[in-house]
């Protein structure tokens, strides 16, 4: 990309509010401000042109702002996990991209759509042989139970850790379903429960 003649317009979310869980969870979702803030500097600083665009509650805002550029010359740097409270929403954005003409930075909206949905994601890694720690999806806290204890508790459809706290891994059926219970009537979602495997977390970016 020439940098004397193109422009980079940093899509993120800004979330001001929460629409289900707990306060704490907030501060997760503001998370990507930061990150969007360093995104710009780099760029800045690396000498490309680069305008902020935030997402708060819907689309319109977005397309309007986005419109005042134009898809030859401008590049979008997407990193918007949902807005408006709802990850549901974050394949939306890749869409509208692709509507406005807009070349950009990550997954497709399937692909999105697949990864915030932790239950049809781990379907999916099973199918392919890909090795991931057996699992559960409760939709109430009862039921019986396969797995092997310690279990995580997660709520399906989040991500940026959002539901997860040290009450999430558990040592007995009692705990998990008390756990479980806690997801799906703070988080209107079902609950995913993983057997806990030890060890570091890495999250990693790819480019391709």
């Amino acid at each position: 990309m020439d940098a004397e003649d193109s422009l980079i317009a940093l899509v993120f979310n800004q979330e001001e509010e929460i629409l289900r869980g707990e306060s704490q969870d907030l501060i997760a979702l503001q998370y990507t401000i930061k990150t969007a803030a360093s995104i710009h500097e780099a760029l800045c600083r690396l000498g490309y042109p680069t305008v902020m665009a935030p997402v708060k509650n819907d689309l319109e805002v977005l397309a309007r702002d986005l419109n005042q550029y134009s898809p030859r010359n401008t590049f979008v740097f997407n990193i918007c996990d949902g807005f408006a409270g709802d990850n549901f929403s974050a394949p939306r954005i890749p869409r509208l991209l692709r509507e406005l003409g807009f070349k950009h930075t990550g997954s497709r909206a399937e692909a999105i759509r697949l990864c915030t949905d932790k239950a049809r994601a781990k379907q999916r890694l099973v199918k392919q042989g890909v090795p991931t720690p057996a699992y559960q999806i409760f939709s109430r806290p009862t039921g019986d139970v396969s797995l092997q204890f310690p279990a995580i508790v997660k709520p399906v459809h989040e991500d940026a850790s959002m539901g997860i706290t040290e009450k999430s891994v558990v040592t007995n059926q009692a705990d998990m379903f008390e756990r479980v219970d806690y997801v799906v009537s703070e988080y209107s979602q079902p609950a995913l429960v993983e057997e806990y495997i030890t060890g570091r977390e890495f999250s990693v970016s790819m480019w391709g």
